[in-house]
């Protein structure tokens, strides 16, 4: 299934995975919340359940702003992964109440690579099986950006597919851009 807040894509595995862990750690929080305990909820949420809990809304509050996705479509989409409608509807209101400033905030401090390269090199790896997977046949895109000064670099490395939606989603960026400047 596919969401706005995601690009029209599916979400990643790793949020799906998370979902559940979310919604209990919700549902706590509320439990714990009405009876006054806080310090039992202290106690309840282990180090690594804050860190996925931070993450998976951070993800999903930026990815929807990037997306400039509204409040309510939002609010709608996240029941549809699992989320507890009461916990979509909160991180929707959040979202709504923040998505202005998010925006203005990703404008200013995403794609500040671009006027810092100086070349690019590409690198391709075929991988043809392995002992664990020996039907495995992939292909891995290594790209190498650098930097003004030649010491710095910045390497990304994605499998084959997401290169390919990687290089048409460029392409289609580089339309729009010489479309905007016609």
């Amino acid at each position: 299934m596919k969401f706005r807040f995601c690009g029209d894509q599916e979400p990643p595995a790793w949020l799906l995975a998370e979902i559940p862990v979310i919604s209990m750690l919700v549902r706590s929080l509320f439990l714990l919340k009405s009876q006054n305990r806080t310090a039992a909820l202290q106690q309840k949420l282990d180090e690594m359940d804050r860190k996925a809990l931070v993450v998976s809304i951070k993800w999903i509050i930026l990815h929807a702003a990037k997306y400039n996705v509204e409040a309510m479509v939002l609010a709608t989409e996240l029941p549809q992964l699992g989320l507890p409608a009461d916990s979509a509807k909160a991180i929707a209101t959040v979202y709504h109440d923040n998505q202005t400033s998010l925006r203005r905030y990703l404008a200013a401090n995403n794609m500040k690579l671009g006027h810092r390269i100086k070349s690019v090199e590409s690198e391709i790896e075929y991988v043809f099986g392995t002992r664990h997977a020996p039907t495995l046949k992939t292909a891995n895109v290594e790209l190498t950006f650098y930097h003004d000064k030649m010491l710095e670099s910045t390497n990304l490395t994605m499998d084959i597919d997401t290169f390919r939606i990687l290089h048409q989603e460029l392409r289609q960026a580089r339309k729009l851009m010489d479309l905007s400047l016609n």
